[in-house]
């Protein structure tokens, strides 16, 4: 049923055209709504590792909020 609704409402393309809309929307994607698609748990092995290190970027936003 929900997806049927967010269809209804215009599915991905108007979820993309409303975070285009306004950069508090693009926050709001970024920070409450795209992190639920990341898994809560990740797990591994210790021998064979996912992962080897983390790198940061710290990216200077196009248009800065006034």
């Amino acid at each position: 049923m929900i997806e049927e609704v967010a269809m209804g409402l215009g599915g991905a393309e108007r979820m993309l055209a409303w975070v285009k809309e306004d950069s508090g929307n693009e926050k709001a994607f970024w920070t409450a709504i795209y992190p639920k698609l990341l898994p809560l748990q990740v797990q591994g092995d210790k021998d064979n590792p996912l992962i080897s290190g983390i790198v940061v970027t710290l990216v200077q936003p196009e248009h800065p909020d006034p």
